[in-house]
């Protein structure tokens, strides 16, 4: 009997061969009938507009968790976020329908995953393909094995509803015993200390050490507005050349979707949060988050977490960039700054960057594209 008999079946590679689609068939995922599922079980679309608090739930009660004493509290926001696309973009009709599905039974939620349509630039192509996202599974009931049933299902209903697209999802594991296109490091960045400190997260004495520093008056860091838009979208396109694995907007329609701020009676509101280096009206920097907090399982307390999503770089160098940031979130009132390592950062130990023991790996599901080094990615995935 094999060790991992769904992916073993799957259009995954375990050694890099040629670049491109492993099987532009899928002819598993051909069938007009839905997967079948363990008795008493149900398929359910899981509508976001009515049933959004009932998978957040869902989300707080059984996602994954940073560790036994964190766990990932997601806000409504930022799954709404994540799914608001529009159809005509990716030639799609009802896929919201098609795209955020759950396991029941009488009525009550055992399991989620959704897609969102997206184009991503894997090496010189842009695919025009899915980003996968809050694959869960009830705590008691991972032995049922519902997670391939999910993704089958998914895929299948992207293969015979929207053929055109969704061939070679990107989604992100801590580990699939598959060859993963990428292995990402976390570090944080502690903004208030104490607060950390009082639930835990830290466990330093000298606090002291990660006070922000004096930063350059005469730089214009402020939050994004619609008029910067046109100039961040530009340098977006300069600089994603250099990358291989990277989101991709076809318009500045599409990417003000995804980076705009919310603004509510003149203050941020979240879950994104933009931020423009200004120089006699130019944008020359640009740099986006998202919130995400923290719970404190032993206390319920809730850590405010802001995440990088985005950093494009023109002028301005990688440490005052980040520190910046930093001195921003802290006014926001966030606890704790998050990165991945895709930055060529020389001076880690200068901006106060501490590794954990937390790693991600990126995998893509029927495409080859060879093993891509952490400083040619700009794509996180939420």
């Amino acid at each position: 009997m094999s060790s991992h008999p769904f992916w073993e079946t799957q259009p995954v590679s375990n050694e890099i061969s040629n670049p491109g689609l492993i099987d532009d068939k899928l002819k598993g995922y051909n069938n007009k009938n839905e997967t079948p599922l363990p008795d008493g079980l149900e398929w359910h679309h899981l509508d976001i507009n009515q049933e959004l608090p009932v998978l957040i739930d869902f989300l707080k009660r059984h996602f994954m968790s940073i560790n036994d004493c964190f766990t990932l509290n997601y806000q409504e926001s930022l799954v709404k976020w994540f799914l608001d696309f529009k159809d005509e973009d990716f030639n799609c009709k009802s896929s919201p329908r098609l795209l955020s599905i759950s396991i029941k039974k009488e009525n009550k939620l055992l399991g989620y995953i959704c897609a969102a349509p997206a184009y991503i630039k894997i090496g010189e192509k842009i695919n025009e393909t899915a980003i996968v996202n809050f694959l869960c599974i009830h705590k008691k009931l991972r032995k049922l094995r519902l997670a391939p049933l999910l993704i089958k299902e998914l895929i299948r209903r992207c293969r015979v509803h929207l053929p055109h697209i969704l061939i070679s999802p990107i989604f992100t594991a801590k580990y699939l015993p598959f060859q993963p296109i990428l292995d990402a490091k976390y570090y944080f960045r502690y903004l208030n200390f104490e607060k950390l400190n009082n639930n835990r997260f830290v466990n330093v004495k000298n606090y002291e050490n990660y006070d922000i520093p004096t930063l350059d008056s005469n730089i214009t860091f402020r939050p994004m507005l619609p008029d910067d838009i046109s100039q961040a979208y530009e340098l977006f396109l300069k600089n994603i050349k250099d990358k291989k694995l990277s989101i991709y907007f076809k318009n500045k329609e599409q990417f003000t979707r995804y980076f705009s701020n919310k603004i509510i009676d003149g203050e941020l509101n979240g879950p994104i949060y933009t931020f423009v280096v200004t120089q006699n009206n130019k944008v020359t920097d640009w740099i986006s988050c998202y919130s995400l907090p923290y719970q404190v399982e032993y206390n319920k307390n809730e850590l405010q977490v802001l995440n990088l999503l985005r950093l494009e770089q023109g002028e301005t160098d990688y440490l005052t960039l980040f520190n910046l940031m930093f001195k921003s979130a802290k006014e926001l009132n966030f606890d704790l700054f998050c990165t991945l390592d895709f930055f060529d950062i020389k001076n880690k130990s200068e901006l106060k960057f501490e590794s954990q023991d937390v790693e991600i790996s990126y995998y893509t599901f029927n495409y080859d594209c060879g093993i891509i080094n952490s400083s040619e990615c700009s794509l996180i995935l939420p």
